[in-house]
């Protein structure tokens, strides 16, 4: 099974279905979402604008995360499509420069990001969808090509 060959489970469908539910909701705020996750980024580790991020035209940075993050939420119905796909942008990621370390930088970036922006909207329920999912694609970028690419049972259809 891939959560044994990872280290961690995937979400449960009751996980993705909030996850999906939460990306719905940002509709039309996504952008704002975007902005918020390098603002806190940026807060907590300043020296990734200098470096990784050193050269980076910041908006359309943002644009592939808001476009990363919709493939990912629409492949959550589809882990065989979804793990190899987000095994190779793990591998460009290491090519990049990103780190293991940053991964947990990221994670943190991200549910921050996601609360501020959605409000009351995004819970307890909520943030361990987000940060269940994240920890599973995170497993899977650290690995990258390389990530086992089965099917989950009761996620995949």
């Amino acid at each position: 099974m891939i959560a044994t060959e990872l280290g961690v489970e995937p979400p449960d469908s009751e996980q993705v279905k909030l996850v999906k539910t939460c990306w719905k909701t940002l509709a039309g705020r996504r952008a704002e979402m975007v902005r918020c996750f390098y603002g806190r980024l940026f807060e907590l580790e300043p020296s990734l604008k200098g470096s990784l991020f050193r050269d980076t035209d910041m908006e359309q940075q943002g644009k592939k995360l808001e476009d990363t993050l919709s493939f990912v939420v629409k492949g959550l119905d589809h882990f065989e499509f979804l793990v190899p796909a987000v095994g190779h942008l793990g591998q460009r990621h290491l090519e990049y420069g990103v780190k293991d370390g940053h991964y947990e930088l990221l994670r943190e970036a991200l549910l921050d990001a996601l609360r501020s922006t959605l409000g009351d909207g995004f819970g307890v329920p909520e943030s361990g969808a987000w940060g269940a999912t994240y920890d599973f694609l995170a497993a899977i970028m650290k690995q990258g090509p390389s990530a086992p690419a089965r099917t989950v049972p009761g996620i995949d259809g």
